[in-house]
Formats: structure tokens, C-alpha cells, sequence
């Protein structure tokens, strides 16, 4: 081998350097046994040998100069370098294109060297290796001798070669080569030797490629098409010499482009991914001069959509084409330069079109350039605009505000850089994109542009403005677009719904009933249906039972037909009421109308279940509606349980539905990862609750709102870590999200707390919660109707709605803390702050206070012993209790009024205040009809409750009487004493057992707590010492038969050193 490659150092080196036709024969460098060697001296496998004796056939010295002539040209048929396998692809293109000697001279050379080397028993050029796992001895050597015999046999060779060509299952690149080197190519022989450079040029191998670019010499001129050029511009290519395809390609333009493509666009991106800038813009010029009229011009960039790097590859042409702008004199290559420039924006356009958005810098900076350059366009700008706003709504998730981020800078560019005008096209892809974001500025520029531009947007975009402005609560411009809208389209009345709707929204009933009275006028009583069901909608937020009620006898009557929206609107009334039997009872009446069922239907089965307690029955019916013809997504109901089993604290039963949600395939939305982060902050793991939102934001970019950061510091607060409620707080703005009423109130809850921990612990007279007061006033300036239009959840709602609670959540927490601490003056001066907002938000409406600011104010008239202040708040939060407990469709007058289940312990919380209140008074007359009217109204007391009450009249020394309230209440969940000493050897506790800690929170749970049991020992002592009289055995004898079990517990109340029995039995 080193012989040879003694020969190619003669024959390329030494013409390469001092073009000497002398050989180098020397041998004096070598071991002297190196040149008596064999082929068995190697280390190379005995298939080997087979393979040199078919490729060079007999070495006996019979065979004649010219076979062996022949026979070297099989064996390297290239006429190339020998062992040019040992050089890498540019060298040997660098030598071919370098060295003195032709083809012909080089194989008259190599074949000199062959004959006196004959005795050599291996080839000089590389083949491929075989694959030693699949090897075996006996296949090379057949296949070998049957290519021989092919040869050797077939005296018509073009036969040959065509069966080799046209063989569907085996073509031998090496027999036909053979062949191909047989025939002596003729004018006749054009379409065969197109073929055989087609074969060899979509061949794998290197040396296939070689051996196509050979073949292509061979082919006249007149018979060398557009496919014939592709095909060797695409082997030469590959080879990496490209300067022979560029000369190929000026030879290819004037005579075959007008057959179809001869290789330019895979020329042109060749020289584009190596940014050869210069000879990418010859070739495009070239293309365009030659090219006919009726031919594509984008064939040209065909290649270039498959490049890798194409935007960097773009943005790398645009900055050689402003450099190169800068830097040559314009006047004498302005044509060229203006070309060029066409070159550029055809490049980038095509860029443009390919919409690659997870590259927003690229594209942004490609699109500076090009508008630097001067040939940026308006198309180019909508086009990526409107590509960007498909891409922020794919598979009808919501936007994703990357994409919208960086179309609204390309809109703000062509508006203001460009000064072009926008399209209605994309004026209104981005009106639609910007309706699913509350960004108020975007949505007020895009809708300026509208009249900027042209008079004003089209119907359907003055609907989509108008339902938009609805849903922020923004009543006054939905007002003048709907003025706009009639005067422009005076004909059309399809914006009435969208006006009404925008009063519903702001929850504002009374102008809801008065434009729909308008409107139905207007119409001579023809409202479509539309407009009903909005107006149910209106009554349904304002919780006004008697309203939908009449509403809806009102549609039936008088109206068209009710639909499934209509339905779906009065179940959800009920839903949120827990009313159960009328939801079913609307099932049926809708199926007797027609009405197709909805998910949204199912979904408000499922609530009123939840709310009932029917946890199974709910489970039964969402995994009944996987296979239900529903359309819309499950996944919604499926949220439902994974919240409900959240707020009982049921880890296991959460953790089983979130599972059967992924193994069910129902999608996880926003909403699911609130449950999950609900279900942590409720067990106390708010560090947990935490990490969870960090990973739905950054990790699986979930669409977090400010909602998730509530439940997130209302877990911090309710563990105590008040400085990571206003961290979170804080992480929430710098995310760009809006605060919510929930946020608000949190954060006011946490300032209060920092405050008494403050006072506490300084000992000051200070009463000021001086923080909490502080955000009250920064949140107060921006309070507006819009916080009860927004349709997000909202946190600490409790059992009323936003539009009855807003703007008295800001206030309860304030007021409530203030009166415990007996400021009354601030309790004063907070809730005429309150009254003065509602009235500058509901101009002419009572200020009505909801049941939490009743509770709070009612603990502020008990420690200052306002008795009537505290009776009129009872008697309204009565009244409220009686209107949201209230079933929607009435009852039969005749049957008396029952509390709705899920609302049965609503009145527990003022009902404490209440008792204390008459306690202090001494009307236990009262009390006692108080309770009893109650319960005759369905409702029901609480566990806190009860044991207030029966505290209370044993402390009245109704101690007979307390007893036996606690047996017939109490004494069902009393689950005794634990043992006398714990686990530990500590102290015995005073708190009875629970079997389940989701019993803590379950109101309908009674059992006694353990002041209570202390608190009726202390009136049982007081019995005893009456002495020894009939009356004492009289009350003691009444006790042990109506109350054995409670006199047990506490005759076997474990005496301990605590603050309860030292007060209470202090004196016995």
C-alpha cells in the first residue's frame, strides 16, 4: 500500500508543487522485506481475498497490455487518485481541480503502475466494509463470481444494463459500472445514460456519487435536461465542489430551465447555509435573467424552507446587504444594489411566511433589518401578526401571551413605524385575540384604530368590542358604542342582547329590567329570546328567588320558546343554592321542551349534589357522563369533586379523582390546579401550596390568575406565616396579574394580624390597626363595579355572591377586630366609609350590609351593649338568611317554609352574637323561641352553637334544661374520655376523641366540647349545694333520668389545672 502511495505522492504532489513528470522509485527508506510481502501476510479475513480475485480476475502473465489496461479501469473506474479513500472529500477536490495532469493522461499513468505491480493481491480503491453481524463467507464470493459472469457472458450489453436499470428488486451499482464502462456511449445513448447518472446520483455512497458526476461527461449536450442538471449540480454538491456545480448551473440556465428545475434552489441554499452572499446573489440574478415567464419564481427557495438555521441565515443576508449598502458607491451600482435589495426581501419574505414564533428574537431583529433596509412591507408585518395570533389560541386553550405579547409590538411597529395602514383583517384578528385578556389599554387602542382608519369596525367586531366591555362591567362604553352601532347600522338590532348583557354583568337589576321594559318596546314585544334569557341571568345574580321566578312564568307566556340556555340558567341558580329537587324537576321540563342536554346542565347536577353531601351520587354521575353525547369538555364537573373533597380535607379521596381525570383523559385546567392547591392549603401545607403554583406558572405554563395567589396566602395566613402572604402578594404583581377582592381581602387579614401582634406585645393603648388601614386606603381609590362584572373566581365569598358582598368584604375583617378590641369610634368611622362607597357605586340603593359584616358589627354593638343595634342586625341577617335559603321555585302556599339543605346552618354565626345579646338582657324567653322558630324554619344549629346556647342557660341556672339539650344534641357524638395518662406518660387531654379529622369541619357533627362538660359541672355543683333538700334531690333525680350520659361525663371530668375549670369551679 505504501508503494501506491508512493505513486500518488509522484503523481499529485510533485505535479502540485513543481509540475515534475519524473516518478519517485526510489525504495532506500523501506525494511527490504517490506516489498516481497503478500496478501497472506495481512490480517484480513479469507472473503478478502475472494473479493480481489473477481474484481481484478487471473494474474497469470498470458493477459495482453490491453486487458490489462481494461481490466485496472474495472477495478478503479473512476480514474482518480489511488487510495483516495485516505483523503478527506475537499482535498481530493482541491487536487483534482489543482493538478496539471487530464483524466486521460492520469489513467495512462495509473495504468504504468499497475503493470508493474501486478503481482499486488488487493485493491487500491475503498469499498464498504461489510457488517460483521450479519457476515457471511459464502454470499461475497457468489455475489462476486455472479457479477464475473454477468459481464463476462452477455455479449449485448446495453440489454444488460437496461434489466440492471429496470430491476425492480437487485441493480448492483458496481455491475453497472461495469457495464456502463463496456459500451461506448453514442448520440443514441442520451435517455441510458441519463438513467445511469440518475441511479448513481440517488445512490448513498460516496464513491456512487463520484462515479454519477463521471457519467455526466459522457452525456452529449444536446441530450443533458433539467433533470440531468439537478441531478449532478446535486452530486457535486454533495461532493462539496461547488465550483464545478456553479459552472454546471451557467451551463444549465439558457438551455434546459425551460424544461423545469435544473438545481438552482438546491444550489442556492447550499451557498446560503455557508453564507457565500456574493455567489448566492450572482446565482439569483442569473436565475431571473434566464428564467421564462411562465416559470415559478419560488421554485428558486424550495431548499430553503428545509434549512436548520434559515432565520439566522436570513438576518445574516439582511446585515451583509446593509453593510454592503454602506460601503459601496450608490450611484454607479444602483441597479445592483436595488437588486440585491429584492434579493434580501424575497429571502426574508420567505422567512416571514414559515411563522417560526418560538424565535421571537430572531424575528424580531430580521424584521428591524429589513425595515432599516427600506423593503419591509405591510403583508410581511399582517402576515406574521396574524400567524401570531393563531399560534396564541392553538387547540382552543387559552391565549398565550407570549404570542400576543410579541404581535401587539409587531402591530405597534407597522402602526407607528411604518405609518401603513392596518387591514380590517387583522384590526379584527387582534380585537378577537385581545377579548380573552383584561388588558383594558390594547383593547381601547385597537378599538381607536378602528375609526382611525376607516369609520368605524364592522357589525360583528362592534358586538365583539361591546361583549368585552360587558364582561369588565364597563357600562358607559358599551352605551356609546351601542349609540355608534344604531347610527351606523340603523337596520340592525343583534347589539341589543350585548347592551343588556352589559348591565346583567355590573349587577345592576333594576336598569337590567328597565332597558329590557325599553327594549321590548322598541320591538313591540318581539325581544328574541336572547334578551330573556339574559334577564334570568340578571335576577339570578342578584339571588333574587321571586325574580327568576316570575321571569320565567313571564317567558313562558309571553315569550318564544326557552332553549338549553335558558334551563342551564335556572339550574345554575339552583345550583348555587344547593336546591337539588327543583334542578331535577328543570331536567325534566326541559326534555319535555326539546331541549338538548349540555355539560353545563350536568355540571350544575353535580354542584347541587356536592352541596347536598351526595359525594357518591355526584362521582356516579361525572363518570356517567364520559360516554354521554355531551358537547363541551367534562371538565368542569370533574373540578367540582376535586374541590369539594379539597374543602373536606380528604386527601385520599382528591388524590383518587385527580387520578381517574388522567386516566380518563379529561383535560387539567387552570381550575384543576387551583383544587390541588386548595386541597395543600387546607391540610396546612401551604409551602407546599406554593410550590405547586410554581410549577403550573413556569413549568406547564398553566394560565394562573390571581385567584391561585389568593389560596395560596390565605394558606400562609392561616398558618400563621404572615410575611409570605405579602411575598406571594408581591411575586403576583411582578407577574403582571391584577388583584382580585380575595387578593385584597387576604392581605388585609394579614396586616390586621401583624397589627395586634404588635399592640399585644408592646403593651401599648394603641388601638390603630395602622397597616391594615394603610392598604384599605390604597385599595379603596381603585374600587369599581368592574371587580363584580369579572367573571374569575374570587376567594372569601362565603355563601353570598360578589354582587352582594363587594365592596363589605373590604370592611368585616376590620370591623370585627376594632370591636372585639371595643374602638368603637373606628368601627363608626369604617362603616360610614362602606355605606359612602356603596352609595357612589349604586347610586340610589339601601345600603344593605351582608351576613359577615352583620356578624361584625353585631360583636361591636354586643361589647358596647347596644341591645337594639344588635336586634336590627339579627332581624336583617334574619331576613337575608330567609331570602337565600329560600327554594327558586316556590312551594305550595299551604306548606310551610323549609331551608334548603346546603343553606340550613347559614344563620349559626349571628345567632351566637344573639344568644350573648339576650343572655346579657335576660331574655331566655325569647332565646328559647328564638331557636325553636329556627328550627321550625328548617334551620339548623351548629356545633358552636348548640354549646353556646346550653352554656348559656346552665349559666342561668336552667340547669335541668341544659342537661337535657346536651343528651338529645350532644351526647350522640360524645366519644368519651381519652385514657388517664397518654401515650407518653404526659398529661391526659382535655378534648374528646374524633374518629375522622374532616369531622372538625362538618357543622351537621355535634358533639359536647369541653368547656361545656366543665361548664355543666359547675351547675351541677351548684345543685348540690343547695344541700340536702327536696329540691336539689328533685333536679338531681330529673338529670339522672333525662341525661345519664352527659351526667357521666361529667361526673367523670378529669380534674385539671386549666384556665376552664379554674374559672368555672374555682369556688366549689
Amino acid at each position: 500500500m505504501l508503494e501506491r502511495a508512493a505513486g500518488c505522492i509522484e503523481t499529485n504532489g510533485r505535479h502540485l508543487l513543481r509540475a515534475s513528470k519524473k516518478s519517485i522509485k526510489s525504495r532506500r527508506m523501506l525494511h527490504s522485506t517490506f516489498w516481497s510481502h503478500g496478501a497472506g501476510d495481512l490480517d484480513l479475513p479469507p472473503w478478502w481475498t475472494s473479493i480481489v480475485q473477481g474484481a481484478l480476475g487471473s494474474e497469470s502473465g498470458s493477459e495482453s497490455k490491453s486487458d490489462l489496461t481494461n481490466r485496472y479501469i474495472l477495478s478503479n473506474p473512476l480514474g482518480e487518485l489511488a487510495l483516495d479513500f485516505l483523503y478527506p472529500a475537499k482535498t481530493l477536490a482541491f487536487i483534482q481541480k489543482c493538478s496539471a495532469y487530464s483524466p486521460e493522461r492520469w489513467q495512462c499513468h495509473r495504468v504504468i503502475q499497475s503493470v508493474k505491480q501486478s503481482t499486488r493481491a488487493y485493491t487500491s480503491v475503498a469499498g464498504e466494509a461489510p457488517d460483521p453481524t450479519t457476515f457471511k463467507a459464502e454470499a461475497p464470493v457468489e455475489s462476486i463470481r455472479g457479477r464475473q459472469r454477468v459481464v463476462s457472458n452477455h455479449v449485448d450489453t446495453r440489454s444488460v444494463l437496461h434489466e440492471q436499470l429496470q430491476s425492480a428488486s437487485v441493480r448492483d451499482p458496481d455491475v453497472i459500472w461495469q457495464l456502463y464502462h463496456r459500451i461506448k456511449p453514442t448520440a443514441a445513448d442520451g435517455t441510458l445514460l441519463a438513467n445511469i447518472l440518475e441511479f448513481f446520483a440517488s445512490s448513498g455512497r460516496e464513491i456512487d456519487t463520484k462515479r454519477s458526476t463521471q457519467v455526466f461527461e459522457s452525456i452529449p449536450l444536446l441530450d443533458r435536461s433539467a433533470q440531468v442538471y439537478r441531478n449532478v449540480i446535486e452530486s457535486h454538491l454533495k461532493l462539496n465542489n461547488v465550483s464545478k456545480a456553479n459552472r454546471i448551473h451557467q451551463e444549465a440556465l439558457p438551455t434546459a430551465l425551460a424544461q423545469g428545475s435544473v438545481g438552482s434552489d438546491l444550489l442556492l441554499a447550499y451557498m446560503i447555509d455557508r453564507r457565500d452572499w456574493s455567489a448566492a446573489y450572482d446565482l439569483w440574478e442569473a436565475f431571473h435573467k434566464h428564467k421564462p415567464e411562465n416559470f415559478p419564481a419560488s421554485q428558486l427557495f424550495n431548499c430553503l424552507r428545509n434549512l436548520s438555521h434559515i432565520r439566522e441565515r436570513a438576518l445574516s443576508l439582511a446585515v451583509y446587504a446593509d453593510a454592503r449598502r454602506q460601503r459601496v458607491n450608490i450611484k454607479t451600482v444602483k441597479s445592483q444594489r436595488k437588486g440585491m435589495l429584492k434579493f434580501v426581501s424575497e429571502v426574508g419574505d420567505l422567512v416571514l411566511q414559515l411563522h417560526f414564533h418560538q424565535d421571537y428574537k430572531n424575528i424580531r431583529r430580521l424584521l428591524n433589518r429589513l425595515t432599516r433596509l427600506g423593503i419591509a412591507t405591510a403583508e410581511q408585518y399582517e402576515r406574521l401578526i396574524l400567524g401570531l395570533l393563531a399560534q396564541s389560541t392553538r387547540d382552543n386553550l387559552l391565549v398565550d401571551r407570549d404570542s400576543l405579547h410579541l404581535s401587539y409590538e409587531l402591530y405597534q411597529a407597522l402602526k407607528n413605524t411604518l405609518y401603513l395602514t392596518i387591514s380590517r383583517t387583522t384590526l379584527k384578528a387582534l380585537l378577537k385575540s385581545f377579548c380573552g385578556t383584561d388588558n383594558l389599554t390594547c383593547m381601547r387602542e385597537i378599538m381607536d384604530d378602528w375609526f382611525r382608519f376607516y369609520d368605524g369596525p364592522d357589525p360583528a367586531s362592534y358586538r365583539m368590542l361591546m361583549a368585552w366591555f360587558s364582561k369588565q362591567g364597563n357600562v358607559a362604553t358599551v352605551s356609546d358604542l351601542s349609540n355608534a352601532y344604531s347610527s351606523r347600522f340603523p337596520d340592525d338590532l343583534k347589539h341589543l342582547p350585548v347592551l343588556l348583557y352589559a348591565y346583567a354583568r355590573q349587577g345592576i337589576l333594576e336598569q337590567t329590567v328597565s332597558k329590557f321594559k325599553e327594549m321590548s318596546a322598541m320591538t313591540a314585544n318581539k325581544l328574541d329570546l336572547k334578551c330573556w334569557n339574559i334577564l334570568l341571568y340578571a335576577y339570578a345574580r342578584e339571588d333574587d328567588v321571586d325574580g327568576i321566578f316570575q321571569c320565567f312564568n313571564d317567558l313562558l307566556s309571553h315569550g318564544p320558546k326557552p332553549d338549553d340556555y335558558t334551563f342551564g340558567t335556572l339550574m345554575g341558580a339552583c345550583a348555587i343554592r344547593g336546591d337539588l329537587q327543583n334542578i331535577e324537576e328543570l331536567l325534566a321540563m326541559s326534555d319535555s321542551y326539546g331541549s338538548k342536554r349540555t355539560v353545563a346542565m350536568v355540571d350544575c347536577l353535580v354542584m347541587a349534589q356536592i352541596k347536598n353531601d351526595a359525594m357518591q351520587d355526584a362521582e356516579k354521575v361525572i363518570e356517567a357522563a364520559i360516554n354521554l353525547d355531551l358537547q363541551g369538555s367534562r371538565t368542569r364537573m370533574w373540578n367540582y369533586v376535586l374541590t369539594a373533597y379539597a374543602f373536606r380535607r380528604d386527601m385520599e379521596s382528591a388524590t383518587r379523582i385527580h387520578q381517574r381525570m388522567q386516566e380518563l383523559g379529561v383535560p387539567l385546567d387552570d381550575m384543576t390546579y387551583a383544587a390541588l392547591i386548595q386541597l395543600l392549603a387546607m391540610l396546612g401545607q401551604a409551602d407546599a401550596a406554593d410550590k405547586l403554583l410554581r410549577v403550573a406558572f413556569y413549568k406547564d405554563r398553566k394560565n394562573i390568575t390571581s385567584f391561585h395567589y389568593a389560596i395560596v396566602m390565605g394558606g400562609f395566613y392561616a398558618v400563621g406565616k404572615l410575611e409570605e402572604v405579602f411575598q406571594t402578594y408581591q411575586r403576583m404583581e411582578k407577574a403582571g396579574l391584577k388583584p382580585s377582592a380575595g387578593d385584597y381581602s387576604v392581605l388585609l387579614k394579614a396586616g390586621a394580624k401583624i397589627d395586634q401582634y404588635r399592640i399585644n406585645t408592646s403593651g401599648s393603648q394603641e388601638q390603630q390597626l395602622a397597616i391594615a388601614e394603610r392598604i384599605l386606603a390604597q385599595i379603596l381609590p381603585f374600587a369599581s363595579l368592574t371587580e363584580v362584572a369579572a367573571a374569575a373566581p374570587r376567594k372569601g365569598l362565603s355563601s353570598q355572591s360578589i354582587n352582594e358582598t363587594y365592596p363589605a368584604l373590604y370592611f368585616d375583617y376590620l370591623i370585627f377586630v376594632y370591636g372585639q378590641r371595643r374602638a368603637f369610634d373606628k368601627v363608626r368611622e369604617l362603616y360610614g366609609t362602606y355605606a359612602e362607597l356603596v352609595k357612589k357605586l349604586r347610586p340610589g340603593r339601601n345600603v344593605t350590609p351582608p351576613l359577615k359584616l352583620l356578624c361584625a358589627l353585631m360583636v361591636s354593638h354586643l361589647r358596647e351593649e347596644q341591645w337594639p343595634d344588635v336586634e336590627k342586625c339579627w332581624t336583617l341577617a334574619r331576613e337575608q338568611a330567609m331570602k337565600l335559603a329560600k327554594p327558586l321555585l316556590a312551594a305550595a302556599a299551604s306548606e310551610p317554609f323549609q331551608a334548603l339543605y346546603h343553606r340550613r346552618f347559614i344563620l349559626c354565626p349571628p345567632l351566637i352574637y344573639y344568644l350573648k345579646a339576650l343572655d346579657e338582657q335576660g331574655s331566655f324567653d325569647v332565646m328559647r323561641s328564638t331557636v325553636q322558630s329556627l328550627q321550625q324554619d328548617g334551620f339548623l344549629l351548629n356545633n358552636n352553637a348548640w354549646n353556646t346556647y346550653i352554656q348559656i342557660l346552665n349559666r342561668s341556672y336552667h340547669h335541668v334544661e341544659a342537661f337535657k339539650l346536651c343528651e338529645e344534641w350532644l351526647m350522640p357524638g360524645w366519644l368519651g374520655w381519652r385514657g388517664e395518662r397518654g401515650d407518653h406518660g404526659g398529661p391526659i387531654r382535655r378534648k374528646q376523641m374524633w374518629n375522622l379529622k374532616s369531622d372538625r369541619f362538618n357543622p351537621g357533627r355535634l358533639y359536647p366540647l369541653y368547656r361545656t362538660i366543665v361548664n355543666l359541672a359547675g351547675g351541677l355543683m351548684d345543685i348540690r349545694a343547695m344541700g340536702t333538700g327536696d329540691e336539689g334531690k328533685k333536679l338531681i333525680a330529673q338529670i339522672s333520668e333525662s341525661a345519664p350520659r352527659t351526667l357521666d361525663a361529667v361526673r367523670s371530668l378529669p380534674n385539671m389545672d386549666d384556665r376552664e375549670q379554674h374559672d368555672i369551679l374555682k369556688g366549689f
